[in-house]
């Protein structure tokens, strides 16, 4: 699984595999793949976004946690961030929770990295609304940051995001 996931032709047959078999009929896919490896990999990461997309909570309970175990290196990683956002949105909402209350305390530090501020911007547009608020408080207590955010390349919408959250505040 892991060496079909690294390679660029074969991850698209893992990909059809997770979206049109059975939950059930993909554990080995989940059972098999180092996740903290694979999210961080240019085409694992697809592997890893599709079983997060098809796959129901309960079976995904462990690649949860080993994103979260990893979360750090995964947020700041190239791949890494599309799967961050892709658990803040299609997670349970317990884990769409977890992840944009992970990405809020590590919020400053994910601001100053290029890929960091990509995941702080999909999660505050892709997670939950109570998870969206927490963010934005999270943000407006850091003094400077969100004039820092306006600045960079995707903290522009995430200023936006965070005043829409806010609004009359």
């Amino acid at each position: 699984v892991w060496q079909a996931a690294q390679c660029p032709r074969a991850n698209f047959v893992l990909q059809k595999a997770i979206i049109t078999m059975c939950p059930e009929d993909v554990q080995f896919i989940i059972d098999e793949l180092p996740v903290a490896l694979a999210a961080k990999h240019r085409t694992g990461c697809r592997i890893v976004q599709r079983l997060i997309e098809h796959c129901p909570p309960w079976q995904l309970s462990g690649l949860a946690r080993a994103i979260e175990r990893d979360f750090s290196a995964i947020a700041r990683s190239q791949y890494g961030n599309y799967v961050i956002q892709c658990m803040a949105e299609y997670g349970s909402e317990e884990q769409r929770m977890q992840m944009t209350w992970l990405v809020a305390q590590e919020a400053k530090s994910l601001a100053a990295d290029p890929y960091g501020a990509a995941a702080l911007s999909g999660a505050m547009a892709k997670g939950p609304v109570a998870g969206k608020e927490l963010l934005a408080r999270t943000l407006l207590r850091e003094e400077g940051l969100l004039v820092f955010l306006a600045c960079t390349r995707h903290g522009c919408g995430t200023v936006n995001r965070v005043l829409q959250v806010l609004r009359g505040e």
